[in-house]
């Protein structure tokens, strides 16, 4: 049982930090839609459509065998190991 609760939090920890860097992201390109860009410099100007192209691509975080580490993962994860622990104690107890 503790081998599971480490395995869990490590997984939380994992997903939540792959969530955070996704919500960030998206934050940084919606801020950078938003600004008033037209009272900035010409220098700023022209990196801002690079920020906005850039901002455009998926940051995340991957597990490559099961898919990118977020929320949706760890729910995922999470309902697994709900089933195998449920299924382990009905086997056991027949």
């Amino acid at each position: 049982m503790p081998y599971i609760l480490a395995y869990l939090s490590l997984i939380s920890l994992m997903c939540f930090c792959g969530q955070k860097l996704e919500d960030q992201i998206m934050n940084i390109r919606h801020s950078v839609y938003l600004s008033k860009w037209y009272n900035c410099d010409m220098k700023v100007r022209k990196l801002l459509p690079l920020v906005l192209l850039r901002g455009q691509g998926k940051a995340r975080l991957e597990a490559l065998p099961i898919g990118n580490v977020n929320l949706m993962l760890l729910l995922t994860v999470l309902k697994t190991t709900y089933s195998y622990i449920t299924l382990l104690q009905q086997t056991i107890y027949k």
